[in-house]
């Protein structure tokens, strides 16, 4: 009992459970491609795929940089944004009444149904 205590504490165990379930996903993975041989371009081998990311390291890398920074900005911005908004319906009725219709609306769209909107309407 005080071990699975310990590991429950510590976390080291949730962590080697996770690396086995991955190790065990990608090899099911490879089997299946072994086993049902489809077109690569359909479902490459975890080795195509791992060939793919280190020939192209540097690609790869210049465009998540480049996605990282625009997650950051993007919620920065929208940080800010809800702050300010939140002040101001804070301090003011008026603005309550304003604010808060719109924000309770796009909160119980799912994104998946205004995304099309949005890259349609920014590009």
């Amino acid at each position: 009992m005080a071990q699975k205590q310990k590991k429950a504490e510590t976390g080291t165990g949730s962590a080697a459970s996770a690396i086995a379930a991955m190790a065990f996903l990608v090899l099911l993975w490879q089997a299946a491609v072994l086993l049902f041989q489809p077109a690569p371009f359909i479902l490459p081998s975890p080795v195509a795929v791992a060939d793919a990311i280190r020939e192209n390291s540097a690609y790869l890398a210049g465009h998540a940089a480049t996605t990282l920074a625009e997650m950051l900005l993007g919620l920065a911005f929208g940080a800010a944004a809800g702050i300010a908004a939140a002040l101001a319906m804070a301090h003011s009725r008026l603005a309550e009444r304003l604010v808060l219709p719109a924000i309770v609306t796009t909160q119980t769209l799912p994104v998946f149904a205004i995304a099309p909107l949005i890259v349609i309407w920014f590009g």
